[in-house]
């Protein structure tokens, strides 16, 4: 029960990462916007580069975050024409496999993003004033995420599983 605290508190606090993200992105983008107006851009003769680099990189970090939150809810694309023609205990046998196997691939994400690290943050940004690991620190930290929350639901796949193999035991 503990865990489940803390796995929600992590799904709160990602929430409110990509909610500051979209914030500073709607700003950012507005404050670009705002300075391309003909008349604005003929009396101040001062437009912000830095707003596309940030504009980018916060969109990259609410698809990082937003890719954990679509593993929380199970919202992922899935191609399921096949499976769905299957017997219930196929199915759930194959989305204990996918998870698994995202599972792994989360595992060798985080690293080979930890691993990536260090050349990151030798590189500089054009317009920003840090280097570039602040941007690809989102790819370890965010599979990390993804990691938890796919083991959190291999556990509930496999309750699922035992349930529906004790559930056809007794039918039979």
């Amino acid at each position: 029960m503990v865990y489940r605290k803390w796995y929600e508190k992590t799904l709160r606090l990602e929430e409110f990462i990509e909610g500051i993200c979209f914030i500073l992105l709607f700003f950012t983008v507005l404050m670009q916007i705002f300075f391309r107006i003909k008349f604005i851009s003929s009396t101040i003769s001062y437009s912000p580069i830095w707003t596309e680099e940030l504009s980018r990189w916060l969109f990259v970090y609410i698809v990082f975050f937003g890719a954990s939150q679509g593993i929380y809810h199970r919202e992922h694309i899935g191609i399921d024409l096949f499976i769905v023609k299957t017997p219930i205990l196929i199915q759930r046998i194959v989305i204990l496999l996918v998870d698994t196997i995202m599972l792994a691939a989360c595992v060798i994400l985080v690293y080979y993003g930890f691993k990536n690290m260090p050349f990151a943050r030798m590189q500089r940004p054009l317009t920003l004033p840090f280097t570039n690991g602040a941007l690809y620190g989102v790819v370890p930290i965010s599979f990390i995420l993804m990691s938890i929350r796919t083991a959190f639901n291999i556990m509930q796949d496999i309750v699922v599983l035992y349930d529906s193999t004790e559930m056809q035991e007794r039918d039979s």
